[in-house]
């Protein structure tokens, strides 16, 4: 997953592999900040949007002041609870 701000930051990318586990190897020189995910389909799942929300999104919305807004599209792992 990609995710960016209005005044233009990108966010550390989220990569989530079709696997069971992740090998270290596929950790290995990725983007400052990076964080990995497996699923049976290698796509996100509820597991892997609240796993990015807890450890990229929130961390990054913490720093700002002001309102913030999160918009996501309708993939089924985009929970609102």
């Amino acid at each position: 997953m990609f995710a960016g701000s209005a005044n233009g930051t990108l966010l550390p990318p989220y990569k989530v592999y079709k696997a069971k586990t992740i090998s270290n190897s596929w950790r290995m020189n990725g983007p400052k900040g990076s964080r990995y995910a497996s699923s049976k389909s290698g796509w996100f799942d509820s597991y892997a949007f609240d796993d990015w929300i807890r450890s990229i999104a929130i961390p990054y919305l913490r720093k700002l002041s002001g309102r913030k807004i999160l918009i996501g599209d309708k993939l089924s792992s985009h929970r609102c609870n």
